[in-house]
């Protein structure tokens, strides 16, 4: 049993707080909300536990120069926070 969560900016406060509460096995964000959640001390729990498999990126691009430097950097420090080599990102 596979439970998917959408985490973008979007969601109200509530569903927010239930995420946090609840860590999904699939967590379907942007490389922004990426960002913030490994700078946010209250959203620590999506980014850090060793249970997180997958990361699904919902702007599917390829990314080059600059941006593409930011976002695969935010992808190892999630590796890093999350203690998982075998972490799975799909766009």
């Amino acid at each position: 049993h596979i439970r998917v969560e959408k985490y973008t900016g979007q969601e109200s406060p509530e569903q927010k707080n239930y995420i946090q509460n609840n860590p999904p096995h699939i967590l379907l964000t942007n490389y922004v909300m990426l960002e913030l959640m490994l700078t946010r001390a209250y959203e620590d729990v999506l980014v850090s536990s060793p249970n997180l498999k997958f990361l699904v990126l919902d702007e599917l691009h390829t990314y080059r120069g600059r941006q593409g430097a930011d976002v695969s950097i935010l992808i190892r420090k999630l590796r890093q926070r999350c203690q998982s080599k075998d972490l799975l990102c799909i766009g």
